[in-house]
């Protein structure tokens, strides 16, 4: 009981950091709205947002062994959706599609907003919780969509290869095309060697689990899009 409530609090304080990224970012854009500055230009664009040493300090306090993922994004009126998810893969075969959400945009405004993404352990068990939530900002409106889920890797020692990329670089952003978040990748005989967060068949063929998450900022509505799932390509 104990575990599954620290579970539940790690996903709050992982929710409130990722609120609190995107208004203190929002505000710093509307008060400097006067001025032109190369910061306001950078539109349609997705990036690295670290933590502030005060916000480290609440994850550390709260238990939290691995870093989360946060990802700063601003995009113009012409994205009107996001779509998160995480495919896993076993054995070079995609398997399952979880972590699914769709956050809606106005189509009036500009936004600016945050992503994050933690993956975690349960209980030193081959269980891996996850969790992911969504924030996006604008004048006058605001919204946040989260969700938690656990993967089960085979109960066996064997499998404690385990190596974890990230997006590193800023990334530009074109509609309804996926841009890879993060690459896990777990493998029986622990001999792990890759880098990047690139489309790489031979990443998911090579190894024995891999789990990547994804998104798509897609210019139709979030009634419109086609969803990932086993059987379809988003689009």
């Amino acid at each position: 009981m104990n575990k599954s409530i620290t579970a539940i609090c790690i996903t709050l304080l992982i929710t409130l950091i990722c609120i609190g990224f995107t208004g203190c970012a929002n505000n710093k854009q509307i008060t400097e709205a006067t001025n032109t500055t190369t910061e306001e230009t950078k539109t349609n664009t997705i990036q690295v947002k670290k933590l502030t040493s005060a916000e480290q300090d609440l994850l550390t306090l709260a238990g939290v062994n691995t870093s989360p993922v946060f990802l700063d994004y601003s995009v113009d009126n012409t994205i009107k959706s996001i779509i998160l998810y995480t495919q896993a893969y076993q054995n070079g075969k995609l398997v399952d599609i979880s972590g699914l959400q769709v956050l809606s945009m106005n189509t009036d405004n500009a936004y600016t907003g945050t992503i994050a993404l933690s993956s975690y352990p349960k209980d030193n068990s081959n269980t891996i919780n996850w969790s992911c939530a969504i924030h996006r900002q604008s004048t006058g409106s605001a919204s946040t969509s989260s969700t938690t889920w656990e993967t089960q890797l085979p109960n066996t020692s064997e499998y404690m290869g385990m190596a974890m990329e990230q997006l590193q670089h800023t990334t530009d952003i074109v509609a309804g095309k996926p841009i890879v978040l993060t690459v896990f990748v777990y493998d029986q005989d622990g001999d792990i060697d890759f880098y990047g967060t690139n489309d790489n068949p031979e990443i998911i063929s090579k190894y024995d689990y891999v789990y990547i998450q994804r998104c798509i900022f897609s210019a139709k509505n979030s009634d419109d899009v086609i969803l990932p799932s086993l059987e379809t390509t988003p689009q």
